[in-house]
């Protein structure tokens, strides 16, 4: 989609004329006008054109943000001015699947010092990681509109529905040498099927050609959800552990276009969002570098308490426990905020007094990223939630049942530590490594409800490869977790519907156990003897 928006001069001209119209600017004529123009009629369809709302109408009046070329046009016709006079066509741009630019809480450091990397250090490659929700998107749009008059070229591309990658080549390159992406609405022109036709065939020819566009040009381009494109624990589930950063089979050419544009020479700058570092990055980056990358944690208790104001929460004296609790996370806090307003008057305080943490509306998000783990992943996450405390990577060691070297398991706390899945504290000649707590709630939940399913279809799996209890017990401020175990022993009797017959059920598969090796059973026959302990004590 290509886009236009206003010159300075232009933006005082639009003024002028606004008021010599005489509408006020919430007046529904500007956009039914605007229709018009554009060939729906509001009165006659009940509808309005495509690209013409309040929102593209209040963002051309700003101009701060560009708006669809044909909206842009509609709304300079019914203005009585030409769009060539008003419009700054500076840079050419294409917002493709970015989101609007909403209400944008803190982030001044991590702004300023993306611009610094960019403007002043001439970065060529960037990455922004984090987990879900934490605003990775967000500061990027802010990010381009901030430095998009430094560019002749800006586009914007999505890569959550896995693009080829010679589709999104094909895109940038033609996108950078006529001005028009594949992706523009309405019928394609002479000069961009001719640009389409002589692009040459081969990724490699491709790139190279992109690699020419971005030393020709001064052009920034963003590529979002690259996590997409990355292998995870569900694509490949024969496989224990996978390379972090490793790519989708089809896929492994997105690699090289890093490497490329990484390390070849050019004006340019790339920005790359993702929740995984991509294993290219991590090869060439370093302080020192053009390439480098920033890791999204939550917000200052500062800028978190602007998003409980703007919600109107009270309890003020509780929004720095709340913010705790929820790491800062805008999406996390945001959500929280709603479920305290419906249910608790806007009260912090009646809402922490509850003593749970909710992490409903955010538990997609957790899905995805979990689902994202390998096999050793998701055992070390578990471990680290029945620990509830933070614990020391010997300890993790000696818990995973089969041998893995110390290595491997600083790979994968490193891999985990990138998605912002753990947490670290020192100690005196120590590091100590455990869950933030919304995590360790999901978790925990997802590690219940598969002990739980495994049990009552007889399979040992997880109660084999985990402990079900451990001596510590853990509150995290004094919200106390329930233990593990409990929670098993509850959402089984609830399954079978009696605790006699969920009795037998145990001590059947308990029966299975014998004569297995130790290492086969693992933690299998602790597990359930403490189970029917627990249920015997209290029938």
């Amino acid at each position: 989609m290509t886009t236009l928006r206003a010159s300075t001069p232009g933006l005082a001209r639009i003024k002028q004329a606004r008021k010599e119209k005489g509408w006020s600017v919430d007046n529904p004529k500007w956009l039914e006008e605007a229709s018009r123009v554009l060939g729906t009629d509001w009165e006659a369809v009940g509808y309005l054109a495509e690209g013409i709302s309040e929102g593209t109408w209040k963002r051309f009046l700003a101009g701060k943000r560009p708006i669809n070329t044909e909206a842009f046009k509609a709304y300079s016709e019914v203005l009585g001015l030409g769009w060539e006079e008003i419009s700054d066509r500076a840079c050419v741009q294409d917002w493709g699947e970015a989101p609007e630019s909403g209400v944008f809480y803190g982030r001044k450091e991590e702004l300023a010092t993306l611009e610094q990397w960019i403007v002043k250090d001439k970065c060529r490659l960037i990455t922004l990681l984090g987990m879900g929700g934490i605003g990775k998107t967000a500061l990027a749009v802010k990010l381009v509109e901030s430095l998009q008059d430094q560019y002749q070229y800006f586009i914007w591309r999505s890569l959550r529905y896995t693009p080829p990658i010679e589709e999104l080549l094909t895109q940038l390159v033609q996108f950078f040498t006529s001005g028009h992406s594949s992706s523009t609405r309405g019928s394609v022109s002479a000069a961009q099927r001719n640009t389409t036709e002589t692009l040459p065939a081969g990724v490699g020819t491709r790139l190279s050609q992109l690699i020419d566009c971005l030393r020709k040009h001064r052009c920034l381009l963003v590529l979002d959800n690259f996590e997409a494109i990355l292998g995870d624990g569900e694509s490949r589930p024969q496989m224990p552990r996978h390379l972090t950063g490793s790519y989708l089979e089809g896929c492994e050419a997105y690699g090289e276009l890093l490497k490329r544009v990484g390390e070849s020479p050019h004006q340019s700058a790339i920005v790359v969002i993702s929740r995984e570092k991509p294993s290219e990055i991590t090869a060439i980056e370093g302080k020192s570098q053009p390439i480098r990358s920033l890791q999204l944690n939550g917000l200052q208790d500062v800028e978190a308490r602007e998003i409980l104001k703007s919600n109107e929460l009270c309890g003020e004296e509780q929004w720095e426990n709340l913010i705790r609790l929820y790491r800062g996370n805008p999406l996390a806090l945001n959500i929280i905020a709603t479920l305290i307003q419906d249910l608790f008057n806007s009260n912090v305080s009646e809402f922490l007094k509850q003593k749970t943490l909710v992490i409903t509306g955010i538990t997609d998000v957790l899905a995805e990223q979990f689902n994202r783990l390998s096999g050793l992943e998701k055992q070390i996450v578990y471990w680290l939630a029945i620990h509830r405390q933070p614990i020391l990577l010997s300890q993790l060691q000696t818990d995973i049942l089969f041998p893995v070297k110390k290595s491997e398991l600083i790979e994968v706390m490193q891999a985990l530590s990138w998605r912002s899945l753990i947490e670290k504290s020192t100690e005196p000649n120590e590091v100590l490594f455990t869950l933030p707590p919304v995590v360790m709630k999901y978790v925990t939940n997802h590690f219940v409800d598969q002990v739980c399913e495994q049990l009552c279809e007889g399979k040992l799996e997880l109660i084999s490869s985990h402990a079900l209890t451990i001596v510590q017990e853990y509150n995290l401020q004094d919200f106390p977790f329930q233990p593990i175990l409990t929670s098993v022993k509850a959402q089984l009797i609830s399954a079978l519907r009696s605790e006699k017959r969920l009795i037998e059920h145990l001590k059947a598969i308990l029966s299975i156990l014998e004569g297995k090796p130790a290492l086969e059973a693992g933690y299998a026959e602790n597990n359930l003897l403490k189970l029917i302990a627990e249920l015997e004590s209290g029938c």
